[in-house]
Protein backbone atom coordinates (compact mmCIF):
# COMPACT_ATOMS: atom_id res chain seq x y z
CA UNK A 1 0.00 0.00 0.00
CA UNK A 2 2.89 2.64 0.40
CA UNK A 3 4.16 2.04 -3.19
CA UNK A 4 0.43 3.75 -4.34
CA UNK A 5 0.58 6.27 -1.92
CA UNK A 6 4.32 7.08 -2.78
CA UNK A 7 3.43 7.01 -6.22
CA UNK A 8 0.11 9.41 -5.74
CA UNK A 9 2.57 11.67 -4.03
CA UNK A 10 4.74 12.22 -6.45
CA UNK A 11 2.39 12.67 -9.13
CA UNK A 12 0.64 15.27 -7.38
CA UNK A 13 3.68 16.86 -6.60
CA UNK A 14 4.59 16.55 -10.27
CA UNK A 15 8.32 15.66 -10.24
CA UNK A 16 9.99 12.78 -11.20
CA UNK A 17 11.51 9.66 -9.24
CA UNK A 18 15.08 11.13 -10.22
CA UNK A 19 14.50 14.45 -8.69
CA UNK A 20 12.95 12.40 -5.20
CA UNK A 21 15.74 9.69 -5.34
CA UNK A 22 18.29 12.60 -5.58
CA UNK A 23 16.63 14.57 -2.44
CA UNK A 24 17.04 11.28 -0.51
CA UNK A 25 20.67 10.66 -2.04
CA UNK A 26 19.97 7.48 -3.58
CA UNK A 27 19.38 5.92 -6.71
CA UNK A 28 16.30 6.29 -9.01
CA UNK A 29 16.60 2.67 -9.12
CA UNK A 30 16.04 2.11 -5.61
CA UNK A 31 13.43 4.63 -5.18
CA UNK A 32 11.57 2.93 -8.15
CA UNK A 33 11.58 -0.28 -6.07
CA UNK A 34 9.60 1.64 -3.08
CA UNK A 35 7.23 2.68 -6.04
CA UNK A 36 7.21 -0.94 -7.02
CA UNK A 37 6.45 -2.57 -3.32
CA UNK A 38 9.80 -4.28 -3.80
CA UNK A 39 11.89 -2.19 -1.65
CA UNK A 40 10.86 -0.91 2.01
CA UNK A 41 11.87 2.54 3.23
CA UNK A 42 14.07 2.26 6.53
CA UNK A 43 13.27 4.58 9.32
CA UNK A 44 15.49 7.51 8.09
CA UNK A 45 14.09 7.45 4.62
CA UNK A 46 10.48 6.98 5.83
CA UNK A 47 10.73 10.45 7.83
CA UNK A 48 12.45 11.65 4.76
CA UNK A 49 9.87 10.84 2.53
CA UNK A 50 7.45 12.51 4.89
CA UNK A 51 9.36 15.51 4.93
CA UNK A 52 9.89 15.67 1.46
CA UNK A 53 5.91 15.47 0.42
CA UNK A 54 4.88 17.32 3.52
CA UNK A 55 3.17 14.03 5.38
CA UNK A 56 2.56 11.96 8.26
CA UNK A 57 4.59 8.52 8.17
CA UNK A 58 1.34 7.09 9.06
CA UNK A 59 0.03 8.31 5.55
CA UNK A 60 2.94 6.80 3.62
CA UNK A 61 2.19 3.69 5.18
CA UNK A 62 -1.35 3.10 5.89
CA UNK A 63 -2.75 5.99 3.54
CA UNK A 64 -4.61 7.40 7.08
CA UNK A 65 -4.37 11.46 7.55
CA UNK A 66 -3.82 12.20 10.78
CA UNK A 67 -4.93 15.20 12.92
CA UNK A 68 -1.58 16.69 11.95
CA UNK A 69 -2.00 16.23 8.18
CA UNK A 70 -5.79 18.02 7.85
CA UNK A 71 -6.21 21.76 6.66
CA UNK A 72 -8.47 22.62 9.82
CA UNK A 73 -5.72 22.44 12.18
CA UNK A 74 -4.15 24.60 10.15
CA UNK A 75 -6.65 26.85 9.76
CA UNK A 76 -7.25 26.68 13.79
CA UNK A 77 -3.34 27.83 14.16
CA UNK A 78 -3.19 30.73 11.91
Amino acid sequence: MYNDILRQLRNEKGVSQQVVADYLNITKQAYSLYELGKREPDFETLLKLGEYFDVSTDYILRGEKTEDDTDDNIKFAL
